[in-house]
């Protein structure tokens, strides 16, 4: 059965999970868990918001589309609450100009649902690395960046990374289908110079 709610926080911080679709709010607790994120769940933005009131959390993931209130209300209201706090907006309803909104905002990263494993992994990452939380597990789970992978061949994509994150030269980024270059353009814009502008993803 499903708890709504985890009493403490995980080594690794707090996640608010917020999605009116059950299976998917077991599936974000479950990589939370295996990222030592402690996780409070609710069913909509207006249960969230209640939460928001009365615990501190490290980062909230919430879907766009829920009854009673919506992720884009829920984000203007908890902007209100705890303005510091990293929100990753992620829907079904995926488009550009919902990206930008939700960018504008306060939203810190976008992804597209069903997210996969390692976007939901990596995205959480990220907002928690922004925002200075001890991550130290996740980390070596995840390699650099929020990027899962620790082996030696992926030390020079890191280090590629870190060269190209604070440069103002054009960045183009090549690989078969599926090898992460989406989570390659987003290390480079979250943890360079651009950090606090919008990324938005535009499928060709």
């Amino acid at each position: 059965p499903e708890r709504r709610t985890t009493v403490g926080a995980g080594k690794n911080g707090t996640v608010l999970i917020v999605d009116d679709d059950k299976r998917f709010r077991e599936l974000c607790r479950d990589i939370s868990r295996n990222m030592d994120l402690a996780a409070h769940i609710a069913g909509d933005g207006t249960e969230a918001l209640e939460l928001l009131r009365r615990f501190p959390f490290s980062v909230a993931l919430v879907d766009l589309k829920m009854p009673r209130m919506g992720g884009m209300e829920f984000l203007s209201h908890a902007r209100e609450i705890t303005p510091e706090l990293p929100v990753i907006i992620i829907t079904g309803y995926s488009s550009v100009q919902t990206a930008i909104d939700a960018m504008k905002l306060g939203a810190v990263d976008y992804i597209p649902k069903p997210g996969s494993l390692q976007q939901i992994q990596g995205a959480l990452a990220r907002a928690l690395e922004r925002a200075g939380k001890p991550r130290q597990t996740a980390v070596e789970e995840h390699g650099r960046f929020g990027i899962i992978g620790t082996a030696p061949s992926m030390q020079p994509v890191y280090e590629r990374i870190d060269v190209m994150r604070d440069s103002d030269s054009t960045v183009l980024i090549m690989g078969e289908s599926g090898t992460g270059k989406e989570l390659v353009a987003k290390a480079v814009h979250y943890f360079g110079l651009r950090a606090s502008q919008p990324f938005i993803p535009i499928d060709c």
